[in-house]
C-alpha cells in the first residue's frame, strides 16, 4: 500500500483540511472521514467494474438534449402496444448514473426516443424508483426490474 498519497495535489489538500476538521470536531470528523471513505470505495469499485462491456453511447431525441455519455446496458424488453412497440433499456454509466430509454417504434407513427438521466446517489433504491417512475411502471418495465436487473423495488416506510 502507497502511503505517499500527499504526492497528489487534491490528496495534499484533503489531508490538511481532514487534519483541521478533526482538531475541530473530532466527531464530526470522524463521520465526513467514513462517507468519504465510502464515496473512495464506490470510486474503487466502478473503476474495477470497467472493462470491453462499457461503449460509447448517443441517444437523439425529438424533444430533448442528445445524451451522450460511455456505459453498459444493464438490461432490455420490449413492451408492444397495438401500433408498435416500446423498446425500454436500462444502461449504467462509468460514473455511476442509471439512463433510462423508451424508443417507440411503429409503422404508422414516427418513431420517437425518449431519455431519462437518474444522477449517482448513495440511496440505490431512489435510482431505481426514478426510473420505474420514467416507464410509468409499465408491466414490461416491472417485469426487467425483477427478472432481468433483479432489483428489489420493496419500499420501507416507517
Amino acid at each position: 500500500m502507497n502511503n505517499n498519497i500527499t504526492r497528489h495535489p487534491k490528496a495534499a489538500a484533503l489531508e490538511e483540511i481532514a487534519s483541521r476538521a478533526i482538531a475541530a470536531n473530532p466527531g464530526a470528523a470522524g463521520t465526513a472521514i467514513a462517507d468519504a471513505t465510502a464515496a473512495f470505495k464506490r470510486v474503487i469499485a466502478r473503476a474495477a467494474t470497467l472493462s470491453d462491456e462499457f461503449q460509447r453511447v448517443e441517444f437523439v431525441q425529438r424533444r430533448g438534449p442528445r445524451v451522450e455519455f460511455t456505459g453498459r446496458l444493464l438490461a432490455e424488453t420490449e413492451a408492444p402496444g397495438s401500433d408498435g412497440v416500446a423498446i425500454l433499456q436500462v444502461w449504467e454509466t462509468q460514473g455511476g448514473a442509471l439512463v433510462a430509454t423508451r424508443e417507440w417504434q411503429s409503422e404508422i407513427d414516427a418513431d420517437d426516443m425518449q431519455v431519462e438521466v437518474v444522477p449517482p446517489q448513495d440511496d440505490p433504491l431512489a435510482m431505481r424508483l426514478a426510473v420505474m417512475d420514467f416507464f410509468r411502471w409499465h408491466q414490461a418495465a416491472r417485469s426487467m426490474a425483477d427478472k432481468k436487473l433483479k432489483w428489489s423495488l420493496r419500499m420501507e416506510v416507517e
